[in-house]
Formats: C-alpha cells, structure tokens, sequence
C-alpha cells in the first residue's frame, strides 16, 4: 500500500474496545490499521450487494428465475477461460 500523506489522512471515532481490537488484528495479519478498515469496508460492502442480490432473485417467480440462471451461466461461459 502506498504511504499517505497527513493531509490525506482523517481521524476516524472509534471506541476504545474497537481501536484495540483493529491494532490486534493489524499485529496477527501484519499489516496496517488502514489496511484492515478498507479490508473489512469491502466485505461490508460485497454482503450488501449479495444481501442486494437475494433480494432481487426472491421476488422472481419460476420462469424468471429459469430465464437470470441462465443469463447468468451464459456471462460466467463467456467470462470464462476455457475451464468448464
């Protein structure tokens, strides 16, 4: 990761059983505190979009869902490189 700049940088508010907890893991997985807060803000974000998506294929009746599976399988074939 590239260094930041100070000015780059803003205080986040945390609790003080929070920070500990971040400096923990940042020792366990040797990284820094930014590293570890942008890590767990993607898998944040990612359970939303999936939460997102759940969302979408539950309100589908059968023949809409048949018509995104296969839609879907269509993109992963396409994305693919040549592993079936």
């Amino acid at each position: 990761m590239q260094s930041l700049k100070t000015r780059d940088t803003s205080p986040v508010r945390m609790r003080p059983v929070d920070k500990k907890y971040i400096q923990k893991i940042a020792r366990e997985s040797k990284a820094t505190q930014t590293e570890i807060l942008h890590h767990a803000v993607e898998l944040l974000r990612r359970e939303r979009q999936f939460q997102g998506i759940r969302e979408t294929y539950s309100g589908l009746n059968k023949k809409e869902l048949a018509l995104m599976q296969k839609e879907s399988l269509l993109l992963d074939k396409a994305s693919s490189d040549g592993i079936e």
